[in-house]
């Protein structure tokens, strides 16, 4: 949530001037393909694609004089092949990465105390469901946010889940300073497991054009970070590599992991969220059950405070709260961040219900 709606709504109120929006051969293009040169083989393993149908099952021969012709000429073919002594290679022998001498100290803290949470994640996502937040600061409306969970996508051989975001200014605010920001993020979400895998992050302003790609590597336990940014004719580019701990979760996809963790009044959790290739730790407590209206329908929900302990826009304690509801759906329902100047508030304005894919 701090990436794509709080810094970039801070960036869209008091920054800047307008214009069109600034556009780049990126805007429909996987960003593993835009640094494709700087990590080649780390970044073959991150492209994505769609989930192919299956193919039609092909129907058998109805004929069965053409079946017992097609049996005698495969006989006719066969031969005897004599058998060759195979000899197997070794199998190889995978190092742990949390046993290598630079992996942190404090990230084996970390797995210790965060593998209880991810054992007891259970997914809650349907494909096809789609939320539309309206984002307001101090009294203006100030954009819409709309993520939608996509169809499965495969990150080599895997299914993965899919979710996108958009956040585009409000009418109102495009004379000021005009956005459209688009999030997509991949995780492993079976059951039992919740592996972030890729987060992409493409910034559409009148101000700036902004790639920002971050990897997770769950075999080696790193992360890669790629940045490009224009803004005034300037290019900024960034290149990092560092460790992961064993569970976390990105910046984004951490609600969709809260969504499927057991809650109930005082339970509290804390985690490990990657961003930009650091480590920051996320606190969070449910506070209580609240009655409240949204679309003018009454909801339960609990009510969560979250707090952050890395340096930031947001303040380090009692930054963000969450209200999610209490049914199975277990739907956001709104959230409020303190920023600097203010605060900037989220609540769900549409909802479309999507399909379970029984992970």
């Amino acid at each position: 949530m701090r990436n794509i709606f709080s810094l970039s709504l801070l960036a869209l109120l008091l920054f800047g001037c307008a214009g069109a929006l600034m556009k780049s051969d990126s805007d429909d293009m996987d960003l593993v393909e835009i640094f494709s040169d700087e990590e080649s083989k780390t970044l073959e393993k991150f492209k994505t694609t769609e989930v192919e149908e299956p193919a039609p099952t092909p129907t058998p021969f109805s004929s069965s004089i053409e079946e017992k012709e097609i049996e005698k000429v495969a006989k006719k073919k066969e031969k005897v092949v004599k058998a060759k002594s195979v000899v197997k290679a070794a199998p190889k022998v995978k190092t742990n990465p949390q046993e290598k001498e630079d992996y942190p100290k404090a990230f084996l803290k970390f797995d210790k105390e965060s593998k209880k949470y991810w054992d007891s994640y259970k997914p809650i996502f349907f494909v096809g469901e789609e939320f539309k937040y309206e984002i307001t600061w101090s009294i203006f409306k100030a954009g819409i946010a709309t993520i939608t969970t996509q169809p499965m996508a495969l990150i080599g051989e895997k299914e993965v889940l899919h979710v996108n975001a958009l956040l585009e200014s409000a009418e109102y605010f495009e004379g000021i300073y005009k956005l459209k920001d688009t999030l997509d993020v991949y995780v492993d979400a079976d059951h039992g497991k919740f592996s972030s895998l890729k987060y992409e992050m493409k910034q559409r302003e009148s101000g700036q054009v902004v790639d920002d790609l971050q990897l997770f590597d769950h075999d080696e336990l790193k992360t890669y970070f790629f940045y490009n940014r224009l803004k005034k004719g300037k290019t900024k580019k960034i290149k990092k590599v560092d460790s992961l701990p064993r569970y976390f979760t990105d910046s984004f996809s951490a609600l969709y992991f809260i969504r499927g963790i057991p809650m109930k009044i005082g339970t509290s959790f804390d985690f490990p969220i990657i961003t930009r290739g650091k480590a920051w730790l996320l606190k969070a407590t449910v506070d209580e059950i609240e009655d409240i209206t949204i679309m003018g329908k009454a909801y339960q929900a609990y009510k969560i405070t979250a707090q952050t302990q890395f340096p930031g826009v947001l303040k380090k304690s009692g930054d963000i709260n969450f209200w999610i509801s209490t049914d199975e759906t277990r739907t956001v329902l709104k959230f409020s961040a303190k920023v600097k100047i203010g605060t900037v508030k989220g609540e769900l304005i549409s909802h479309k219900a999507g399909k379970d894919t029984g992970k």
